[in-house]
C-alpha cells in the first residue's frame, strides 16, 4: 500500500465548522451541476435543527478555483437551518471534476 498525503496531490483537506454565513458564501459559487432538491434540504434541515447531524465523512469539495464542486444541499440546509456545520472539506480538485453525487 502506498500512502500519499493531501498535499502530494496538490489537496487541502480539513475539518471545518461553516457557519450558514460562509456556507451562503460558498452556495453563490456553486458549479450548479444539478437542480436542488427540495426534500433533501428539508431533510437535512430537520437533522440539523434536532442536533442530530454528525460529522460523516461526506465531503464538501471546491476545485481549484474555489468553486463548489459537492455539497449544495448540505449547505442549502446550513443556510436555511441557522445551524452551522463540522464537515470535512476537500480544496484544490480538478475544475473540469463533475460531481457524481451529493
Amino acid at each position: 500500500m502506498t500512502v500519499m498525503q493531501p498535499s502530494d496531490l496538490g489537496l487541502d483537506i480539513t475539518v471545518e465548522v461553516i457557519t450558514p454565513a460562509e456556507a451562503q458564501i460558498y452556495l453563490d459559487n456553486n458549479a450548479k451541476h444539478r437542480p436542488i432538491k427540495e426534500k433533501k434540504v428539508a431533510e437535512y434541515m430537520a437533522e440539523m435543527q434536532n442536533g442530530q447531524w454528525r460529522l460523516n465523512g461526506k465531503t464538501i469539495c471546491f476545485d481549484t478555483t474555489g468553486r463548489l464542486l459537492n455539497g449544495q444541499h448540505r449547505l442549502s440546509a446550513v443556510v436555511r437551518s441557522g445551524v452551522p456545520l463540522t464537515t470535512v472539506v476537500i480544496r484544490g480538485l480538478d475544475p473540469a471534476l463533475v460531481p457524481a453525487h451529493e
